[in-house]
């Protein structure tokens, strides 16, 4: 069996009788190319732009959408289970089609636009499978937090978890980077304070030794501080929001005319605008502690 992904939930699977490709896009609609795939069957699991672009195929192919139930094209077959593209029963985003099939001795499961954990029923049937495509994510997809609160809530903690998975930015960049790039991550669940970070962080570091990098700077810091400021400065959910904002794109100009707001404790604006000029090693703990201890906003500092 060969598998080959073109980005976002497009992939081609094919072996010396069929060829297969799921949620087919344009390439333009989401920034990316368009796939050069041939097929003979096009499955798409949810019914949007970005994944029922059939004509982006080549090859004569017959199409399914949200197809349930077992199904049959010639000499292929499959099996579309019933779940949902959110996590409100599909009231914000409809249904959708997680396929079942098998290729080359394989048994694949493909959940492709999946929003939420499907039923008892659904995931009986999934069992035993040998290949699992299933997205993780916070929009449209499933959340990992609701994973580990549910199917995994007797699984003992700590849970230690990583991913490696294609993402893409939600606008252009301005100096001409790919809007898809492959991110990397791991989740700590159930272990927090200091020693969750500091755990890891190490695992950071030691993937940055292991690409080959020996001269490097890992920064850190915590966000407890600006929190308790926002918190106590000004009790308008409005202007906190626009505050973390402000910080979240590094927009100092309008950072400092937000804490010089009318309305806002005089002490606490002073603060927040302060704040992001304290950068450095223990040191810069020591002048946060300074600026923020006699506030009261300074038991974040105690974690670093």
């Amino acid at each position: 069996m060969y598998i080959r992904w073109f980005g976002y939930s497009c992939f081609l699977f094919s072996d010396d009788s069929v060829r297969v490709v799921t949620d087919p896009h344009d390439g333009r609609s989401i920034g990316i190319a368009k796939p050069a795939a041939s097929a003979d069957v096009a499955l798409c699991t949810h019914n949007s732009y970005e994944r029922n672009c059939f004509r982006s195929l080549t090859g004569k192919h017959k199409d399914f959408t949200e197809a349930l139930g077992r199904q049959e094209c010639g000499c292929f077959s499959f099996e579309g289970l019933p779940s949902f593209a959110d996590a409100s029963g599909g009231k914000e985003r409809g249904r959708n089609s997680v396929y079942m099939f098998e290729m080359d001795g394989l048994r694949i499961v493909f959940c492709g636009a999946l929003g939420d954990i499907p039923g008892e029923e659904e995931i009986a049937r999934m069992k035993g499978a040998d290949i699992v495509f299933v997205p993780v994510g916070e929009f449209g997809t499933l959340p990992i937090a609701r994973m580990a609160a549910t199917r995994l809530k007797d699984v003992p903690r700590p849970l230690r978890l990583r991913y490696t998975a294609p993402v893409f930015r939600e606008e252009e960049s301005l100096r001409g980077e790919a809007r898809e790039f492959t991110q990397m991550g791991v989740e700590s669940i159930g272990m927090a304070g200091p020693e969750a970070d500091a755990e890891v962080i190490a695992l950071f570091v030691e993937g940055l030794y292991a690409t080959g990098l020996t001269r490097f700077t890992v920064d850190f810091a915590t966000v407890s501080v600006l929190a308790d400021l926002v918190a106590s400065a000004n009790d308008d959910p409005a202007w906190q929001s626009q505050v973390l904002d402000a910080y979240h794109v590094s927009n100092w100009v309008l950072l400092g005319k937000l804490a010089a707001k009318q309305g806002v404790r005089p002490a606490f604006g002073r603060a927040i605008a302060q704040l992001p000029r304290i950068a450095g090693g223990r040191e810069a703990i020591d002048e946060c502690r300074q600026l923020v201890a006699p506030l009261g906003c300074d038991s974040g500092l105690d974690d670093l």
